[in-house]
């Protein structure tokens, strides 16, 4: 540094630390906290943002779940995943639509095994002997089995509009 000039001394001679001032930079610490605060600000919005978008994106991983259990049910057990899936809460409209839209499909579904169940059991008793061939009930079992398959035909029939639903649902909230 040149006698007669009024640099910065400090930077000069080596002895600089952070707290001193830089030509032309009276606020080193301002300097350096500016982007900081810039990107603790970004965190903050983003926080903000995707806290405001977590309860329908929870809604809609609570359903996906739900629908993905009901189809890898076994048969014995898919009447209790539709009852699950019936359970699964929505307030926004979009979850609730494809809610809907898949206890379209499930419920007949589900009570058409129910009914299968019960035409199982009535010709274990029929076999058994503890179901006379008269009686009311045994002659109900056909009637009951053409409902079952009413129902699942039914059932399918809605599917396709539950798939797409879950497919709009899970693009809308990237899951």
């Amino acid at each position: 540094m040149k006698k007669g000039t009024t640099g910065n001394r400090q930077q000069a001679t080596g002895n600089w630390q952070w707290g001193d001032a830089l030509p032309g930079r009276p606020f080193p610490l301002a300097c350096c906290l500016f982007p900081v605060s810039c990107f603790f600000l970004f965190l903050s919005g983003a926080g903000l943002l995707a806290a405001c978008d977590s309860g329908p994106r929870r809604e809609a991983e609570s359903l996906s779940v739900a629908v993905d259990r009901f189809r890898q049910a076994d048969n014995a057990t898919r009447p209790a995943a539709a009852d699950a899936l019936r359970a699964v809460p929505c307030t926004a409209t979009d979850v609730c639509q494809a809610r809907d839209a898949c206890l379209a499909f499930s419920e007949p579904t589900a009570k058409a095994l129910r009914l299968k169940h019960e035409v199982e059991e009535g010709l274990k008793q029929l076999e058994t002997g503890a179901l006379p061939k008269d009686s009311p009930a045994a002659r109900m079992l056909p009637e009951k089995l053409e409902q079952a398959e009413a129902m699942l035909r039914e059932g399918q029939s809605r599917l396709t509009s539950c798939d797409d639903q879950m497919l709009a649902l899970k693009r809308r909230h990237r899951l």
